[in-house]
């Protein structure tokens, strides 16, 4: 196998594979995208602990984009709510997947609580949503964790600082950093 493949050839290897991509022809226009989504899916499954047969788990991906491409690609790896909050985002989407929801706004225009045992994890794969927007609008009264892959937004924010931070040589994109909270009170 080739390394630097890794979460492409993962992704390829999924049962699920062809369902993914038969969403919608751009739900993955380009290995770069497979291996931001799949980062940020280990990241969770591996770093954070959370289980993908755990349905007490709601993701919430700020910023997923007009094609809720980690949204998706988690909806159909695990048990979890998948949820994309993204003015562009398409919202005909959930009508093809399971557990998916899409709310057309920025999450600075919402204010959600979850109580337990709802676990709350928050995926900002290259999100523009501002880290301080999404803990203030983004709350559960059990775990909430959250894994950061940015772009050109900031993530590293007092008091708020990621607990555990690497790069990963797995995402085919110059910003690699993968940013982690585990719990954020």
């Amino acid at each position: 196998m080739y390394m630097r493949g890794r979460y492409v050839d993962d992704f390829l290897g999924l049962k699920c594979a062809g369902d993914i991509l038969n969403v919608h022809t751009k739900i993955f226009p380009n290995v770069k995208e497979i291996s931001e989504s799949q980062a940020a899916y280990f990241a969770i499954v591996n770093h954070l602990d959370i289980s993908p047969s755990d349905e007490n788990v709601v993701l919430i991906c700020p910023g997923d984009g007009k094609y809720s491409r980690t949204s998706i690609l988690c909806a159909f790896r695990t048990k979890w709510t998948c949820i994309n909050i993204d003015p562009e985002a398409d919202t005909t989407l959930m009508d093809k997947v399971d557990r998916l929801t899409i709310l057309n706004t920025k999450v600075q225009d919402l204010d959600l609580r979850f109580q337990e045992p709802t676990k709350l994890v928050i995926a900002a794969v290259h999100s523009h949503a501002p880290v301080l927007e999404i803990i203030k609008h983004l709350k559960c009264d059990g775990r909430r964790a959250m894994v950061a892959i940015p772009c050109c937004v900031s993530y590293r924010v007092p008091p708020y600082l990621p607990e555990f931070t690497y790069i990963d040589p797995y995402i085919l994109s110059p910003k690699n950093d993968v940013l982690l909270w585990s719990d954020l009170k």
